[in-house]
């Protein structure tokens, strides 16, 4: 659990390239890189709270992406798929809809990406003779 906290001592404190903290550490410049980024993300500055202790700052650091909350407004999903179920409804249509109710809403791509997700979560395999 300490990496974390070192990953980021180097990094802030030391003042080590990216390159530097990850050869140190023996990790990715990725993750290095991703560290610094979630860690400022969640609003803190280096050296961090003294009554921060390491597992705690290690749930913030590595929080995955899906566990932050999303930024943007997102349709029900369950209605897009009921309304994917309509003759002549296309995922394009139903995007296109979403961004005249949220200019600043997701692209395309991401649109489907959370439709396809929440699709595969209710796709199941039916029964033999249903």
């Amino acid at each position: 659990m300490r990496k974390v906290r070192e990953i980021l001592r180097l990094r802030f404190e030391a003042g080590l390239s990216t390159r530097e903290v990850a050869r140190s550490c023996r990790v990715s410049c990725s993750t290095v890189s991703e560290y610094g980024i979630r860690f400022k993300e969640a609003g803190l500055v280096w050296p961090p709270p003294e009554d921060m202790d390491d597992a705690t700052l290690e749930r913030l650091v590595r929080a995955r992406i899906e566990e932050r909350p999303r930024l943007r407004p997102m349709s029900d999903t369950e209605h897009l798929i009921k309304e994917m179920k309509r003759s002549g409804v296309t995922l394009h249509l139903l995007w296109l809809e979403y961004r005249e109710d949220n200019p600043d809403g997701y692209g395309y791509t991401q649109f489907c990406h959370f439709y396809h997700e929440a699709k595969s979560k209710l796709d199941v395999t039916a029964p033999p003779g249903a």
